[in-house]
């Protein structure tokens, strides 16, 4: 009986060894299926991913490829839509200066007037000189308005042109030169009633004749005419106004500009800036850099200071741009989207585009801005600005002409 249990205890462990072995071979098979499933699994995952990495890469060529053939047709586009912008020509912009040179010398009149002269030619102090036929001049304003420009105003109430600036930008020479035009320069400026009617011409700040438009374009339009005519009748391809709200936007834009801080804007906002640290604006500082000035001082000349200023700020904006622009090509792009809701321009995305690709690596540095000279006097109220005629001549004459023999 015992050797029976025994026999039937060692058949149930044999059962029992033979059942486990199977077991693991089933969980070894399964382990073994898993694993296979989970190879190919990653395989098609894989895949997938690497699908999905082509066709992105293959969409980021076709955008790389698109954004360029549209800053080509931009640049190509924009120059002819500038051009056509101007009320006068390169071949009418010498008659203004002729006639003024006819009466700055009026005992050479005479022979001058019997001098044959080229198309697009002068003639002064004994000199022949030829207008530059392939410059492009926009007009560059920044309005004071303390709720921007975004919405017509009544003539009279539309702000005034506080920053006032004539970019020339020379396709030969390959260099941008800005003249830094006083807003407190001394102007005929038609003057018109706040339901549009004209009222009369008087001499008044420049700033002023942004005031009496619509603080949109018939504004830009007047500021336009008022400093073609200060420059005897000079082309003007756009004009672009921005307000000085949107200065710390645009600064920001482009990564912050460097500036060294001069002793009098020190003095004006101590809080804000020290003389003589180099710092980068951000945001509101950039603002109170380009903007601010000492209105209710006694120097009443504290718009040249500004203006010296201004130049600081304007190399470091264009330098820092124009390094902007080598990392990212649609850098103008986003920059005229930052500033559109503050803008005012003739001046197309397309223009823009071909302005700054076209300029990128102009030379520009403190040789390239200039400002007008003239003497600073306290009218009744405010300061004005008088213009040095001789200077400003002899400067048109650096800027825009070439002696020829």
């Amino acid at each position: 009986m015992k050797k029976e249990n025994r026999k039937e205890i060692s058949e149930d462990i044999s059962i029992i060894e033979d059942d486990r072995d199977e077991s693991q071979l089933i969980g070894r098979k399964a382990a073994e299926y898993n694993r296979k499933n989970v190879v190919r699994h990653r395989k098609r995952v894989r895949t997938k991913i690497l699908c999905a990495l082509g066709i992105l890469l293959a969409l980021l060529a076709i955008l790389a490829v698109i954004t360029v053939i549209l800053v080509n047709v931009w640049r190509s586009t924009g120059r002819a839509g500038l051009r056509q912008h101007a009320q006068t020509t390169a071949e009418d912009a010498p008659s203004g200066m002729q006639a003024a040179a006819m009466e700055k010398d009026t005992d050479a009149s005479q022979e001058e007037a019997s001098y044959e002269l080229q198309e697009g030619q002068i003639r002064y102090n004994g000199k022949t000189y030829q207008y530059k036929e392939n410059l492009m001049n926009i007009l560059c304003l920044g309005i004071d308005s303390r709720d921007g420009i975004a919405k017509e105003k009544t003539p009279g109430k539309a702000g005034q042109a506080d920053c006032v600036i004539l970019a020339v930008l020379d396709d030969d020479a390959k260099t941008i030169q800005l003249i830094n035009i006083s807003r407190d320069s001394m102007v005929p400026v038609h003057v018109y009633a706040t339901d549009g009617s004209f009222v009369e011409d008087r001499t008044e700040q420049l700033a002023l004749q942004y005031a009496y438009g619509n603080g949109r374009d018939w504004s830009c339009q007047l500021m336009e005419e008022a400093v073609s005519d200060l420059f005897y009748g000079l082309p003007i391809h756009g004009y672009c106004a921005l307000s000085m709200n949107s200065i710390a936007d645009l600064n920001d834009a482009v990564g912050g500009v460097t500036v060294t801080v001069p002793e009098e804007l020190a003095e004006l906002k101590p809080n804000l800036f020290t003389a003589g640290e180099t710092v980068t604006l951000k945001g509101d500082l950039a603002y109170h850099f380009v903007h601010d000035r000492a209105y209710k001082s006694a120097d009443f000349a504290s718009n040249n200071k500004r203006i010296a200023r201004q130049k600081r700020y304007a190399i470091a904006f264009v330098n820092q741009l124009k390094q902007g622009m080598k990392e990212d090509m649609t850098l103008p792009v986003k920059l005229y989207q930052t500033a559109e809701k503050q803008m005012v321009t003739s001046i197309s995305l397309d223009q823009a585009v071909y302005l700054c690709t076209e300029y990128m690596n102009c030379s520009f540095d403190t040789e390239n801005i200039y400002t007008i000279d003239g003497t600073v006097t306290m009218g009744e109220k405010y300061a004005e600005f008088n213009v040095d005629d001789d200077a400003l001549y002899q400067l048109i004459l650096d800027v825009f002409y070439e002696e020829v023999n």
